[in-house]
């Protein structure tokens, strides 16, 4: 088994180039390839889910944070490995404390819109006082599209009667994180 584990973690690292990288290539539990292979994969799968959570307990313990390097990491291994455009929200407290986050939708590329609706219900049956939205884009380009602007701003305005801050929308990617709110990257 030692010399199979290492042809295929030569092979990963042949593909995806670093560790980070393999780390964060998009595999899929699938029941293709050998045993060795679909073990491998399992265990990377379950390597990225300990990560996450690591990086999960580290960012809940304080106020959530667009600027957090250790939120952009989660964001990072939550959204910039799939092929399509996914939204997540964090749903926070009135002291900016993490409750809880979600995928709130798929979509395809360049088609990520935000479903207001179920986004406004999460977030009162929460009892969350600010939403942080964050969306990935699989082109790996962090700029934000004039929907994505026009999306975020409509939001905003939706959100603040209802007294819920939308604390920013950012677009991740594998080596950046964009700020709709700042117009900047992280």
């Amino acid at each position: 088994m030692g010399a199979k584990a290492r042809a295929i973690a030569e092979g990963l690292l042949d593909r995806y180039g670093t560790i980070g990288g393999v780390v964060s290539a998009e595999l899929h539990e699938t029941d293709e390839g050998d045993e060795a292979e679909l073990r491998a994969r399992a265990v990377i799968i379950a390597a990225r889910s300990l990560i996450a959570l690591a990086l999960k307990e580290s960012f809940c313990a304080t106020a959530v944070s667009p600027g957090d390097p250790k939120l952009g990491e989660y964001l990072r291994l939550q959204l910039a490995v799939h092929s399509d455009e996914r939204l997540l929200a964090i749903f926070v407290d009135q002291q900016s404390r993490y409750l809880h986050d979600e995928i709130i939708c798929r979509g395809h590329v360049g088609q990520a819109l935000i479903p207001v609706r179920i986004l406004v219900k999460r977030a009162i049956d929460l009892g969350a006082s600010g939403i942080l939205l964050a969306h990935n884009h699989p082109s790996n380009d962090p700029t934000p599209s004039q929907s994505d602007i026009q999306a975020t701003d409509d939001l905003r305005q939706f959100l603040s009667p209802i007294e819920i801050t939308l604390l920013d929308h950012l677009v991740v990617t594998r080596q950046v994180i964009y700020s709709i709110k700042n117009g900047a990257s992280l």
